[in-house]
């Protein structure tokens, strides 16, 4: 097999599992409260569990993950059009998968996309399912409904969220790329968070009429993993302030979630500039008491 064409078909699918996970969160989150949005946002951590899965192959193949995204279809405005939509992006993930299986031919990545696949296939029947309990007349709002004097919080929310989507991509990089188990799992648990975090923006932009554009800044993605802690705890320190800031310009409800997101990131901070000291020592250990099998020690074996 050519590592390097399964790294790219690998790549492709890594991108569309990424817009699977935003199109069903954007819609859960347009949704609101209710069934619906929890079984779509429930799909979409299992999308996120397939993105985490292809990256450890890539990189144990020898490449990069790809951060970028495939097409999101959101539909709309009836809740029928969201949910056909979400059929059709079933669909193509399956016969994709079909596609790389065949084209690769390879026992390690056949079983992993054959898991994926038959994930899909439930996926594509829920959703199939969901269109026929809906009422066909249900419509979610698809313009921007934002009231003058919450045009300004509708902007400083919207940079809120493309931070907290832009460091959930990096920490997920991160914990690709870390050669050392403990920090790889820490930095997967915050980037869960940090999408939470995402969540409850979304969620709180809906409720005075605004929706999340659901847009990144550039990744910072140095190599070596006290380089990566040291951008990420300057990135949670100063989202921190400004969330604090916001807290006290803000109505009692916004400014108890903008007090929440500042502690959390506190804690982050905290958390990374632990890890250091786990980096440190992993350096000093040479060679390291036991292997460390995380996707970025599997790089580095490649590269040796």
């Amino acid at each position: 097999m050519d590592n390097g064409k399964a790294i790219e078909l690998l790549n492709q699918d890594m991108q569309l599992e990424h817009a699977a996970i935003i199109q069903y969160l954007t819609q859960a989150y347009a949704f609101g409260e209710g069934g619906l949005a929890c079984e779509i946002e429930a799909i979409s951590r299992e999308e996120m569990q397939h993105f985490r899965w292809l990256a450890e192959k890539i990189v144990a193949l020898g490449g990069m993950p790809s951060m970028a995204r495939g097409e999101v279809v959101f539909g709309g405005p009836l809740a029928l059009d969201m949910l056909q939509a979400d059929v059709a992006a079933e669909e193509q993930a399956i016969a994709q998968y079909r596609q790389h299986i065949a084209a690769l031919n390879d026992p390690e990545i056949t079983i992993l996309l054959n898991r994926i696949s038959a994930d899909e296939s439930a996926h594509h029947d829920k959703f199939l399912g969901f269109k026929g309990e809906q009422d066909p007349a249900l419509a979610v709002r698809m313009e921007s409904a934002v009231a003058e004097a919450d045009q300004q919080k509708a902007v400083f929310m919207q940079e809120d969220a493309t931070h907290e989507y832009t460091v959930s991509l990096q920490y997920l990089a991160h914990a690709f790329l870390t050669p050392y188990c403990e920090v790889e799992h820490e930095m997967e648990y915050i980037a869960v968070d940090e999408m939470r975090h995402l969540g409850w923006l979304a969620e709180k932009m809906e409720d005075f009429g605004a929706r999340a554009d659901m847009v990144h800044d550039s990744l910072e993605l140095p190599a070596d993993t006290a380089d990566m802690l040291n951008v990420d705890i300057a990135v949670e320190k100063k989202v921190a302030a400004r969330y604090r800031e916001q807290a006290g310009q803000s109505d009692p409800a916004a400014a108890q979630l903008f007090e929440r997101l500042a502690a959390q990131e506190d804690y982050h901070a905290h958390t990374f500039d632990g890890l250091l000291d786990v980096a440190a020592q992993e350096v000093a250990a040479q060679p390291p008491a036991a292997p460390a099998l995380t996707v970025g020690s599997l790089l580095n074996r490649e590269q040796k």
